[in-house]
């Protein structure tokens, strides 16, 4: 909001309006509106996660910025850059092992600790969102990746078998029947969200600790998009305000005040978010970014093997 009223102050022909919603509501409503008013979206560019983007390159909804106009696209980490520059990336939620440090006493360090036998019946998996359930950081761990048929077959095989020992305590759909087990001390590891660590760790003091594993934290990337069918004038002020909210000075008070994870160069972030591993150069740099559109395509084919195949041998 500061970054708008400092625009329109600048800029006295240009209003700016906020369309308020979270992407899972707001993005099948922009398809609508491209398949019935192509040269009216409902929005004209706006901050976009990883899984909206992926919908958007499949859908065509997404303008090329011109780097003349968002010069900042030059201080993104270049394993965050976009091809063509369709979009830019300015910030991400790490997601990495947290594990209970009332029973950790030594932080994990690699996505297959899963399957150490110390945590053998306090793991806590997702069922629904497979970046969380084991099976694409374990497939990214042994080397593989999420389109390699073979190496996702090989681990579920693995997670089938682990299942039968009894390595997986429960399984969880919502914040909550992760955090309060691990609270109980009924769970000791899982895979979770910087953000959300964060918060049950520093503010209210739980038994939370986060882990950047060897191989990578997930990168669940957060970007600015402008949104095709804008007219050149909506697309060229769009622009420049994406432009400022990339700025180091508006984008290190942004990550400060969310605590976000900037994939920006030079970010100046507070000590107490610098020291997290989450925030580390080394861990966004090196944080695994995957295909996002695989995962989508993928999904209720793997919900239905990790069912009959996983799910259904924990007691």
């Amino acid at each position: 909001r500061e970054v708008m009223a400092e625009y329109m102050k600048d800029n006295a022909n240009v209003t700016i309006e906020l369309y308020e919603g979270t992407n899972a509501e707001t993005y099948p409503k922009m398809v609508a509106a491209k398949k019935t008013t192509p040269d009216q979206p409902i929005v004209n560019f706006g901050y976009f996660n990883a899984d909206a983007t992926a919908k958007g390159d499949i859908d065509d909804m997404w303008e090329t910025l011109d780097p003349t106009n968002v010069p900042t696209v030059s201080n993104v980490y270049d394993s965050f850059r976009r091809k063509d520059n369709k979009g830019i990336a300015w910030g991400m939620v790490g997601i990495g092992l947290m594990y209970n440090t009332d029973q950790v006493k030594t932080a994990p360090t690699s996505w297959l600790d899963f399957w150490d036998p110390k945590f053998k019946g306090r793991l806590a998996l997702s069922n629904g969102n497979h970046y969380l359930s084991g099976l694409v950081t374990t497939t990214r761990a042994n080397g593989g990746k999420e389109g390699d048929a073979a190496a996702v077959d090989k681990t579920f095989k693995l997670m089938s078998d682990k299942a039968k020992e009894g390595q997986i305590r429960l399984f969880f759909l919502s914040n909550d029947q992760v955090k309060q087990p691990m609270i109980r001390g009924e769970v000791w590891l899982s895979g979770w969200f910087n953000s959300s660590v964060d918060i049950w760790a520093n503010q209210e003091h739980g038994p939370f600790g986060y882990a950047a594993p060897k191989e990578g934290q997930i990168a669940f990337t957060i970007y600015h998009h402008v949104v095709k069918g804008s007219t050149p004038a909506q697309k060229y002020h769009a622009e420049r305000i994406i432009n400022m909210l990339n700025d180091k000075k508006w984008l290190t008070r942004y990550c400060n005040l969310t605590h976000s994870i900037p994939v920006a160069k030079d970010i100046q972030l507070d000590p107490e978010l610098a020291q997290q591993e989450a925030f580390k150069t080394r861990n966004i740099e090196g944080a695994i970014q995957l295909d996002w559109p695989t995962l989508a395509a993928k999904n209720a084919e793997w919900n239905d093997r990790f069912n009959k195949e996983v799910v259904a041998y924990v007691k």
